[in-house]
């Protein structure tokens, strides 16, 4: 039985490449940014205008 470790790195590529395929013109998609996302969203992040 695989890892988890392998298992959820296997599934963040394949995320990031669905992504970045889905929205071309995007950046910020790889699989280190998608593995920190939650975090970033639950520390409350407001973006000031």
């Amino acid at each position: 039985m695989p890892s988890t470790r392998r298992l959820g790195t296997g599934v963040l590529d394949q995320l990031a490449d669905d992504l970045r395929a889905e929205f071309q013109g995007m950046k910020g998609f790889s699989r280190f940014n998608l593995k920190y996302m939650p975090a970033f969203a639950q520390a409350g992040y407001r973006r000031e205008t």
